[in-house]
């Protein structure tokens, strides 16, 4: 904002970028517009380490631990600052003393602040309910997924290899994907590829081989 020279003024409802104003409009909602997760008190994060830090949600500008977050609530994963990382965690019920953790990658102490935003909150969905008991899966359960490997073999292969390739796709049955809920994922690190201040290239295309250009020549004609 400030290398746009942006100018915010609330009273008006206006945001002014590089001279010119745009009106801001708010729509009424009875959804939770807002939900910040901010630090309670100032905190050091140790180099190459991870705490837990005590934090408070803002849920539409109320802040009060006579509150109740409705629903499943988790912080959603992110780069706080570069090196800092943020954890996905399942927040309790409350809004107040809410446990997040934090992982500082660099080889340095990170200062934060009391009141920073450290992430915010959104809503998240059980796979199963949470009476359910989760037992590991069985032959019978990656069956399908083995006899599809199984169809695209080649007809000739001989039965002894097939039955030596069924068995070894049962020995090592869990590094197949039975469904797309049983892959995760991580959001932890962000990949990023430094070119310095190297440009983007862009070349002319490939000179076409002269045999190649007889070739293509002769096939349209």
């Amino acid at each position: 904002m400030s290398a746009n020279k942006v100018n915010w003024c609330f009273g008006r409802n206006e945001i002014n970028i590089k001279g010119i104003n745009y009106r801001l409009d708010a729509k009424a909602s009875r959804q939770n517009w807002c939900r910040k997760v901010v630090l309670v008190n100032d905190t050091t994060v140790p180099p190459r380490s991870h705490v837990n830090v005590n934090t408070k949600a803002i849920v539409n500008g109320i802040a009060t631990g006579d509150f109740k977050i409705k629903d499943t609530w988790a912080t959603e994963p992110n780069m706080l600052k570069d090196g800092l990382f943020v954890a996905r965690s399942l927040m309790p019920d409350r809004t107040d003393d809410l446990p997040v953790r934090l992982l500082n990658k660099t080889d340095q102490p990170i200062e934060l602040k009391r009141d920073t935003v450290v992430t915010s909150l959104e809503s998240v969905g059980l796979l199963h309910p949470p009476t359910e008991v989760q037992q590991s899966a069985t032959d019978d359960d990656y069956k399908p997924v083995i006899d599809e490997v199984m169809s695209r073999t080649p007809p000739d292969m001989s039965p002894d290899i097939l039955q030596k390739l069924e068995q070894l796709l049962y020995k090592y049955k869990t590094i197949l994907s039975r469904n797309e809920w049983d892959l995760g994922n991580c959001t932890m690190v962000s990949h990023q590829i430094d070119t310095g201040d190297a440009k983007p290239i862009r070349q002319q295309l490939r000179r076409y081989p002269p045999l190649h250009r007889h070739r293509t020549s002769t096939s349209w004609t």
